[in-house]
């Protein structure tokens, strides 16, 4: 399997594609930062750092000539876009959700274009996102329920295949080299504002430390005792949104934060591509009608 990753960031799909035994020939980006990164660590693919959102039949054109360079003939050509999720995030209260459907819209019509063996957009699972494309094939991820260490959730449209069901560590199983204090627990503060609370002192929203972790963000989770929040290593971060902390070795760690809170976690990458390999082999379908999306499980999740 050949891959093209749309608005790549600093490389999560194409690291999990890779991990799943894909070829990865080309990441497309504006944020310089995250397009740096992707190529020292993978120097074999082809980077184009470019705003996205022109014209997509140029756009498609474009990518059909690298495919047409790259993918020999008779292999599978799959091509993965992650539209930013800043505009349609229930965590950003000064959102412009159509803003972010633009570009969501941009990646359907680029797909439909260049019309790949396969192809999935990632998105937030955002109320207006859903309604607007229930039409379309696509499937609800929660990260937790396939041994992603956090309460991640997300939404693949197009070829989006079933993932085995896996338990998620808890976040004491990261925090060996932290010390941790009696009474220590997780939280992400962000979520006071989506649970409605404004008391002061602030009320954060917490999770005991045998659960699993709230999903990473640039400034999230953190530790939190005594109404003090202490931001975690960023080793253990990478860990939770299972990147080897190698992959960011050098940077400064603010700039590290938000490349991997930015991120598709790697072994959720993985498995998507695994089981897609797994859909060719056997010559099965991708994807699920809109009615089969799951429930809400058991380990507590929410949308980041």
């Amino acid at each position: 399997m050949y891959i093209i990753d749309v608005f790549s960031g600093c490389g999560g799909f194409t690291q999990g594609a890779k991990q799943a035994g894909a070829t990865v020939i080309l990441a497309v980006d504006s944020w310089k930062d995250a397009l740096d990164v992707h190529a020292l660590n993978h120097p074999e693919t082809e980077h184009w750092h470019e705003v996205v959102g022109g014209d997509p039949s140029l756009f498609a054109g474009r990518l059909r000539a690298v495919a047409d360079l790259k993918v020999p003939a008779g292999e599978h050509l799959h091509v993965h876009f992650s539209p930013p999720c800043q505009q349609l995030s229930g965590v950003n209260h000064s959102r412009n959700e159509l803003k972010g459907l633009a570009l969501v819209e941009w990646a359907f019509q680029v797909a439909e274009l260049l019309c790949p063996d396969s192809f999935t957009v990632e998105q937030v699972r955002n109320p207006l996102l859903l309604r607007t494309y229930a039409h379309l094939p696509h499937r609800i991820y929660k990260m937790c329920e396939h041994g992603i260490p956090q309460t991640r959730v997300r939404v693949l449209f197009g070829d989006a295949p079933a993932l085995p069901l896996a338990p998620a560590e808890p976040i004491l199983s990261f925090l060996n080299d932290v010390n941790i204090l009696p009474g220590m627990c997780i939280t992400n503060h962000n979520m006071k504002r989506v649970l409605g609370k404004k008391s002061k002192p602030i009320a954060y929203a917490t999770r005991d430390l045998s659960q699993t972790s709230f999903t990473v963000t640039r400034a999230q989770p953190q530790l939190y005792r005594n109404m003090k929040a202490t931001i975690l290593p960023i080793e253990v971060v990478a860990r939770l949104q299972t990147f080897d902390p190698n992959y960011f070795a050098g940077l400064k760690m603010c700039v590290a934060r938000r490349l991997i809170g930015n991120a598709v976690p790697p072994s959720f990458a993985e498995l998507v591509v695994r089981e897609l390999k797994k859909s060719l082999q056997h010559e099965l379908p991708f994807t699920v009608c809109p009615q089969e999306a799951g429930g809400r499980g058991q380990c507590g999740t929410h949308d980041g």
